[in-house]
């Protein structure tokens, strides 16, 4: 029984820390808002791949930061905290029909969280619907 116990303990260092994960964790480069501005030059590229202007996408953003900023309170882990202009990114692109694997290789987010982040941007919205003016035509009041 006591060499059961001390092989059980021995599993249990060695396995600790990793929470069932048997690889190490993935060190990604997250994109910096200013080089996310800058792949998109004209005006038609930006619409294409947000399917709005960069004026309507920096309101937004604005609108929206206070909800989707990052906890302070958590621990981010190698990585570091997913910023709200990622997480508005990742609903834009993902509505406008992109595949999750796409944006988060070209965000520098793991695959897994590129729906969180959607869920978190409609939340956001939700929240905030009465505060976000949208205008579907050019004849709206």
């Amino acid at each position: 029984a006591e060499k059961c116990f001390v092989l059980f303990l021995l599993i249990h260092v060695v396995f600790s820390g990793r929470a069932g994960h048997c690889s190490s964790p993935i060190a990604r480069t997250r994109v910096e808002y200013d080089e996310l501005m800058s792949k998109y030059v004209t005006r038609r590229e930006f619409r294409k791949a947000f399917r709005m202007k960069k004026s309507s996408f920096n309101l937004l953003l604005r609108k929206l930061s206070p909800d989707l900023l990052p906890s302070p309170h958590r621990n981010y882990g190698i990585n570091g905290r997913v910023l709200p202009f990622i997480k508005l990114t990742c609903y834009l692109r993902i509505v406008a029909g992109g595949r999750p694997e796409d944006v988060a290789k070209i965000l520098g987010i793991a695959d897994s969280y590129v729906l969180p982040c959607v869920y978190e941007v409609v939340d956001a919205i939700n929240l905030n619907i009465v505060a976000v003016k949208v205008r579907c035509c050019r004849n709206c009041s």
